[in-house]
């Protein structure tokens, strides 16, 4: 039985440095002579084994870059069976295998190489017939070779790039981890300052209220109701603050689906009339919101709280009416708009305005109070929603901030 020669890329590599090794099968030993001197000549070395069974022994020490089979040995093997365990199991290089026969028919060349050999070659043997298959094997074997060592880096290159897909994916989970850490973190901090503020506000608010009550009545002082007044804008800005920071949580689980555009719209406004700082000012907004039972595509609890901050921004810079104004876009969209008539918003501010805590007026002494972040975040939820809240201003013209939603499809829903 003859076993097969497992080859290292290094060894392929280093065999095409130095001289080209031939094995030669045969017990023919003027044959033998013949191509050893002739091969020598031609740059060769060539190792001549008698006997299959030498084989095993010949492959632990040596390797070849082609191996001549003589088609009849003395041990009753010939080509086609040595072709056949020479091949099995496959050997990581390729080594080209020539059949030396005499008068082979086509069905037995056909056999042949079915059996592994690559080619054949007729004898007598011809020395130039011989030099010239051998060196073409020798070619096919090296561009072979050149295939197998690119294919090995091809491999080694997607091992590397999957590791470091496997890294990246295993950092993502990490992140993503983290970002949902984060998320039910702010969530919880957002609940308990919602919670541990609004409870002593709505006492302070208490307090105050009946405080004012009681001075109409015992007190005479002239001052008495600018401290009121100071009193109540003080708290009253207080629970705008926690009130909006407490509406942060309505980013993180926005859900549009459809809903009717009046619904929305009035719970705007009677946020706004439950304000205490604005419910005076209900009077002042102009609407017709009775009209637009249209189907959109909202969030229920952002579409109100947007309407909200928007009216509320318009009725602290205004001290005129201000207009909610809804009209159709190509049928597929309404257009949601506040208008006030007040001291309006110059262009190069425009840009600026939904930025968190960004004042136009950056002064100590400002005339219009607030934070800054009521348009920041009535801008993240429309943004949530999947629109974007513009603006249309000059100076001293009043303003006009609008958004767009569309239309829900009544046959879809």
């Amino acid at each position: 039985m003859v076993s097969s020669q497992t080859y290292t890329y290094n060894q392929l590599s280093d065999n095409m440095n130095d001289r080209s090794h031939l094995l030669l099968i045969t017990h023919d030993q003027p044959l033998a002579t013949q191509i050893e001197k002739y091969m020598y000549r031609q740059g060769f070395e060539v190792q001549v084994l008698s006997k299959s069974k030498d084989i095993p022994i010949w492959q632990q020490r040596h390797w070849a870059d082609v191996i001549l089979i003589d088609n009849n040995l003395p041990d009753d093997t010939d080509a086609l069976s040595l072709c056949q365990e020479l091949r099995r199991p496959p050997t990581v290089g390729y080594i080209p295998i020539l059949a030396l026969v005499e008068n082979i028919e086509r069905k037995e060349e056909l056999t042949l190489r079915l059996s592994g050999a690559d080619d054949y070659i007729n004898k007598p043997i011809i020395e130039r017939d011989l030099l010239i298959r051998v060196m073409t094997l020798l070619r096919i074997k090296r561009q072979f070779d050149q295939l197998l060592r690119d294919n090995q880096e091809l491999a080694n290159n997607l091992v590397l790039r999957e590791h470091h897909l496997q890294q990246t994916l295993a950092r993502q989970d990490e992140l993503q981890r983290i970002s949902e850490e984060a998320k039910i973190l702010k969530m919880q901090m957002i609940d308990n300052v919602n919670h541990e503020f609004r409870t002593p506000l709505l006492q302070i608010k208490s307090a105050i209220s009946i405080l004012i009550e009681m001075g109409r009545e015992k007190s005479t002082d002239p001052q008495y109701e600018t401290v009121a007044e100071m009193a109540k804008q003080s708290v009253s800005r207080l629970e705008e603050i926690i009130e909006n920071f407490s509406r942060l949580q309505l980013i993180e689980n926005v859900k549009p689906s459809p809903i009717i555009l009046r619904d929305g719209l009035r719970q705007g406004i009677n946020s706004i009339r439950r304000s205490w700082s604005r419910r005076n000012d209900i009077r002042r907004i102009q609407h017709n919101s009775d009209q637009y039972n249209m189907l959109v595509i909202a969030d229920r609890l952002a579409l109100p709280r947007i309407m909200y901050l928007l009216l509320d921004n318009a009725l602290k810079f205004s001290d005129d009416n201000v207009d909610i104004i809804v009209d159709f876009i190509q049928h597929k969209h309404v257009r949601i708009g506040i208008r006030d008539y007040g001291i309006g918003i110059a262009p190069e501010h425009h840009k600026h305005i939904f930025e968190a805590f960004y004042q136009v007026d950056h002064g100590t002494k400002r005339k219009y109070s607030g934070l800054g972040i009521g348009l920041t975040a009535a801008q993240m939820l429309a943004e949530s929603m999947g629109t974007h809240i513009q603006v249309e201003s000059q100076l001293g013209e009043g303003s006009f901030f609008h958004f767009t939603l569309p239309l829900a499809n009544i046959d879809k829903v």
